[in-house]
């Protein structure tokens, strides 16, 4: 159980020492409430106390809410996560106009288009500003890098994917929102309207200046960004969503979003940061705490702040939502002491196993080699998310080492490995070999000795893939390389490199 008056003291003793006028928090286990309450007031000059229905900007928590009506769209067949964009909204121009035939809605809501940050905190106020911004605008953008590439956090585009669930819905996004997330779940106090949100108790935004509280005036308002960051919600009604994912897209028991997508949310797409256990999904960024899975994600919007954290394997979640950010202070409820003793024990039972040697994979997160030293130790060397030959060598902790008894299964953290025995068993086509393009990317593959070769620039050099499925390679470096193949034709139409990139056949004069 909660020490619930241990919490309470808690949330007031942050009032105090960190300056906050208002915090409002909830934590859940399953379809439970454990702890809820409100904290300060909604403003100090006139306010009210704070509860659980109190309304608070929510930041970028919105693009959960925006994922979550894509998502819905893509289970009713409206969308399909890896159609190119152009199929959908074809009036969409990129600086690049071959661009939106390839990036995707998997892309934009896992910041892997390559698209720049972009946020404006004051702009539009007319229903029209979100179109009128991705018309007029996103043929103007630079991009960070080719899509599918790399990681790089991009309001953008969120924006784009909400752009793009309301053209096919045809309704306005807040109207889409309504209908399709809010409506349907009972958020019943959600919304993205100010005027709105003005009609009910709504904590209003502070600074701190010269030791001293004010109330922001000049209070945010951008119908351009309404997808990425402007939604008001509260812990009651944002407790609602999280009891939806939780239930593993139940709410009330009936389906509301189906098993495989909210799996998809919740699983890894791209590295972002150092270390192999830090991902971003669709849209959370993804993680490990104390060996359970941890998903996650802020909101920051003028001076409110706003957390969302779910360990999926032990059913809980918890909100936080506050009125003003102190940058000292990170309210990451679950992974508090209070909290640790609520998470599910690995019942894992390893007396008198030994881990498996040899090498693994993961179409997400690459190679691996589990190798035994003189002393006994066990190590797991693994090769690092880049086009080098850099590796590193870690110890195989006992929390990893409780995952990892299956024969040709292993389990490593969040990620499951598939055992690959070298020399390669698949002899490899030379029909595979010719030349590739991607974007301006040409690579050029080459069969020799029953090995892939590929010569490309962007591998500055040469580049030697195992076969580890008939269609399916992987490099020492890390990096997967899967052939397609249509209607059974022994000549692929091209190939996809990591998790990401779609190459195409090109056939040179």
């Amino acid at each position: 159980m909660l020490d619930v008056a241990r919490l309470d003291q808690q949330m007031h003793e942050h009032l105090v020492r960190y300056r906050i006028p208002a915090i409002a928090i909830s934590i859940l286990h399953g379809e439970d409430t454990l702890y809820s309450g409100g904290f300060g007031t909604t403003d100090v000059e006139e306010g009210r106390p704070v509860t659980t229905r109190t309304l608070f900007r929510i930041g970028s928590l919105t693009k959960l809410l925006t994922a979550v009506a894509v998502l819905r769209l893509v289970d009713h067949g409206y969308l399909h996560l890896d159609e190119p964009i152009h199929s959908y909204v074809p009036e969409l121009q990129f600086s690049t106009p071959a661009l939106a035939h390839v990036v995707t809605l998997r892309m934009l809501m896992s910041h892997l288009a390559g698209l720049p940050t972009d946020w404006v905190h004051q702009g539009a106020r007319d229903p029209d500003g979100l179109e009128r911004h991705l018309l007029d605008d996103l043929p103007h953008y630079v991009l960070h890098s080719p899509p599918g590439m790399m990681y790089y956090y991009s309001n953008l585009g969120m924006n784009i994917a909400g752009y793009i669930a309301s053209r096919v819905i045809k309704l306005p996004f807040t109207t889409l929102m309504q209908e399709v997330v809010f409506r349907p779940l009972g958020m019943h106090r959600t919304t993205f309207d100010p005027l709105v949100a003005m009609t009910y108790p709504l904590a209003l935004s502070h600074r701190l200046e010269h030791d001293q509280l004010y109330v922001e005036r000049d209070p945010v308002e951008n119908t351009a960004h309404y997808p990425t960051g402007f939604a008001f919600s509260t812990v009651e009604d944002l407790s609602i969503f999280a009891r939806m994912l939780l239930q593993k897209g139940e709410h009330h028991h009936q389906p509301f979003l189906s098993r495989a997508l909210v799996a998809e949310m919740q699983t890894p797409q791209i590295p972002i940061g150092q270390g192999i256990d830090h991902h971003y999904g669709l849209p959370f960024a993804i993680g490990l705490y104390k060996d359970h899975r941890r998903m996650y994600h802020e909101g920051n919007i003028q001076n409110y702040h706003a957390t969302f954290e779910m360990l999926p394997d032990s059913g809980l979640a918890a909100i936080v939502l506050m009125n003003r950010t102190p940058h000292e202070y990170v309210p990451f409820v679950l992974s508090s002491p209070l909290c640790e003793h609520l998470m599910v024990p690995n019942q894992s039972d390893v007396s008198g196993l030994s881990p498996p040697m040899g090498h693994f994979v993961s179409r997400q997160n690459g190679q691996i080699e589990m190798i035994a030293t003189e002393n006994g130790q066990v190590l797991r060397k693994q090769y690092a998310v880049s086009l080098g030959d850099a590796h590193r060598q870690c110890d195989l902790t006992e929390t990893e080492r409780a995952h990892s008894y299956d024969i040709d299964i292993i389990f490593v953290g969040m990620y499951q490995y598939h055992r690959v025995r070298y020399p390669e068993s698949h002899p490899v086509s030379t029909a595979f070999g010719g030349h590739y393009k991607y974007y301006n990317t040409m690579l050029e593959l080459m069969v020799e000795d029953n090995k892939l070769i590929a010569s490309a620039h962007m591998f500055g050099g040469s580049l030697f893939f195992h076969a580890v499925e008939e269609h399916v390679f992987i490099s020492e470096t890390n990096i997967t390389l899967q052939f397609l193949l249509e209607n059974e034709a022994e000549v692929p139409s091209g190939f996809l490199l990591g998790q990401m990139l779609r190459f195409r056949r090109v056939y040179m004069e």
